[in-house]
């Protein structure tokens, strides 16, 4: 089974660690039930390595599914391909597979049981807290206002969900920055965070079995029956027109994008690249169960350090040549990015939000510290924002279209253009005041959806530096300022 590392080793795509780590720990319970099929170790049928991913823990008769991984056969992502087999027919077909040993069987067994213990164990605190007496009211809280914020993560998870931001997106963002924290202690550099400012999004397909699939940190690239290869990539503004450079091998390619959605560069091109050419076996010798997550457990369930799974999909150089590049997002396949983003947000509620829209899109914070003003990018929207708290989203555009590049951004009464400076920061082109209509939530309505009463504060535009964090001071508020900016005839 391909994972992360043994992909890693040939330059393909691997899902992001802290979206594997938050899955983990989000989805294990939810699968820990004891099962007649086991998850987990790999079975060799008929020459083909499988290997059941999860069943259903709901209906445990022969007509439910379950999840079936074909690592030898990836998927034009790098990613492995699935099948959905009764667990009537996989009691029938596992038997005539070569087995795993008795020993890595046992163990999955004791794997299984220790989920089931952890969730029995996660619900009764889960019990234990609902039935707990409610805290006593802070004397800190203004009546009529939200309580202070306990800490950091608390502040930006209300600040994103008062924005109107989707919940479920709101808290997979929170999730992912808390395990970024929890990585980056053991593992320097796996939670650093890329610079603000542009990225790609979206998957890109045209002749010549050509496909960009964006994904954070780099983009997929793949033509003429090569496996995807990951690469790094720039964006350039300098002319006015947006040029995407990718670092592929032996040449980079230099494209263009286009204000129809288009991304085109010239051709033929010769491409160095990869193609699946086998598999291997490298499980340690002391390893014998194997998880859904790719961790590696011995006899005793005690961790086992080395790859992460059962074996590899061997990797071999390939250079082809590819045709010119006309590349369009209409009518392409999903990609990466969206499946890992739109799993995270249905675990919370199901609700995917609205899509990426394909093409140039913005990453960070940029912010005014001396006016607390801030814009803070999402791949769907922007957050603008003064001081703290008071912030809204709205959805934006990047526009390169030769005359000009700048961000527009669709707020209704009083929209936006921040020009991008050759130093990196956004130009507002203006110096007033600029009113955010911020919330904070009142509670929950019956069908359990937050109400909110209004947090309007005023801040005065200026040039905007990407930063690490939001202003901590800024901003008057909306009444208060607007008074102010009237008196000194800023406002009619």
């Amino acid at each position: 089974m391909p994972t992360s590392r043994q992909l890693e080793r040939r330059g393909l795509f691997r899902p992001s660690r802290l979206f594997l780590a938050a899955v983990a720990i989000v989805i294990a319970p939810a699968i820990a039930s004891a099962q007649d099929i086991p998850v987990g170790p790999t079975y060799i049928c008929s020459g083909e390595h499988i290997y059941v991913e999860s069943c259903n823990i709901r209906d445990l008769s022969d007509t439910a599914t379950c999840m079936v991984a074909h690592p030898d056969k990836l998927l034009p992502n790098g990613m492995n391909s699935y099948t959905y087999v009764a667990r009537g027919a996989l009691k029938k077909l596992l038997p005539t597979c070569t087995q795993p040993s008795a020993k890595q069987l046992g163990a999955a067994a004791a794997f299984q049981k220790r989920q089931q213990d952890t969730y029995n164990a996660n619900e009764q605190k889960a019990i234990a807290q609902l039935n707990a007496p409610p805290p006593p009211p802070s004397s800190a809280a203004v009546p009529g206002q939200p309580a202070p914020p306990k800490n950091a993560e608390e502040r930006a998870i209300r600040r994103c969900v008062t924005s109107g931001r989707l919940a479920a997106s709101c808290t997979g963002n929170a999730l992912l920055g808390a395990f970024g924290q929890m990585l980056g202690a053991g593992l320097p550099g796996a939670n650093k965070e890329p610079e603000p400012g542009p990225t790609m999004a979206g998957v890109f397909e045209g002749p010549g079995n050509w496909r960009l699939d964006f994904i954070d940190g780099g983009v997929l690239v793949n033509c003429s029956g090569l496996s995807p290869n990951q690469e790094a990539y720039t964006l350039d503004f300098k002319t006015g027109r947006a040029t995407l450079t990718i670092n592929t091998t032996p040449r980079p390619l230099v494209l263009a994008l286009h204000a129809d959605g288009t991304i085109t560069g010239p051709g033929p091109v010769t491409l160095d690249g990869v193609i699946a050419s086998g598999y291997v076996n490298d499980t340690p010798s002391n390893a014998t169960q194997r998880d859904q997550y790719g961790n590696l457990y011995d006899s005793a369930g005690n961790h086992v350090s080395g790859s992460a799974n059962a074996g590899h999909t061997v990797f071999n150089s390939k250079r082809v040549t590819c045709p010119a590049l006309n590349l369009s997002s209409k009518g392409a396949s999903v990609g990466a990015q969206t499946m890992q983003t739109d799993l995270l947000k249905s675990m919370f509620s199901g609700d995917k939000g609205p899509p990426t829209p394909p093409g140039i899109r913005m990453h960070g914070i940029f912010a005014s510290a001396s006016t607390g003003f801030s814009v803070q990018f999402f791949p769907e929207s922007v957050i603008l924002g003064c001081g703290p708290d008071a912030a809204r989203a709205y959805p934006y555009t990047v526009v390169a279209d030769g005359a000009a590049s700048y961000i527009k951004i669709d707020a209704p009464d009083q929209p936006l253009h921040l020009a991008f400076r050759p130093d990196g920061s956004l130009d507002p082109g203006a110096a007033g005041p600029y009113q955010v209509h911020g919330r904070y939530a009142t509670g929950q309505d019956e069908n359990d959806d937050f109400t909110f009463a209004p947090m309007e504060q005023t801040c005065n535009l200026a040039a905007l530096a990407p930063s690490r964090q939001i202003p901590l001071t800024g901003g008057l508020s909306g009444a208060t300022t607007t008074a102010a900016a009237v008196e000194r005839g800023q406002l009619i």
